[in-house]
């Protein structure tokens, strides 16, 4: 039965990480340290996992979307004071019957997560990044 235990541990430790070396004893060396078995196995879990999205392999046009408005007066306006604000050129794009106040032109996700953080952190809390292909 205790052989039937330390081999199901051991089963348990090389699915869930890599392994360096075993003996036929109830303890193996994991990582330069020694593991003795017992009722409880621990295992050593890394924390913090970072999902990385590369949506730069798409064909995008992507912007970031400061505002929409009705009427080209009120985009136009706004429009102006945003590019003081951000010291860039900001575009009025007629779609439909709405008109969006957009700053930047982006093929690639990551660039454009960058400069919306910038676009925020000047005080455009709900500016997105939007795709307008």
């Amino acid at each position: 039965m205790k052989t039937k235990f330390t081999l199901t541990c051991l089963a348990l430790l090389i699915s869930m990480t890599s392994y360096i070396s075993c003996t036929g004893d109830d303890y193996i060396e994991y990582e330069g340290e020694v593991v003795v078995l017992r009722d409880t196995v621990l295992v050593k879990i890394d924390s913090v996992v970072k999902e990385k999205r590369n949506i730069t392999l798409l064909k995008l046009k992507l912007v970031i979307q400061l505002a929409a408005f009705k009427e080209i007066n009120h985009a136009n306006s706004f429009a102006s004071v945003a590019k003081e604000n951000l010291k860039t050129d900001v575009d009025v794009k007629q779609i439909g019957d709405i008109y969006l106040v957009t700053v930047g032109s982006f093929s690639d996700g990551m660039k454009a997560e960058d400069y919306l953080m910038f676009v925020k952190a000047r005080g455009y809390d709900n500016a997105f990044i939007k795709n307008l292909e």
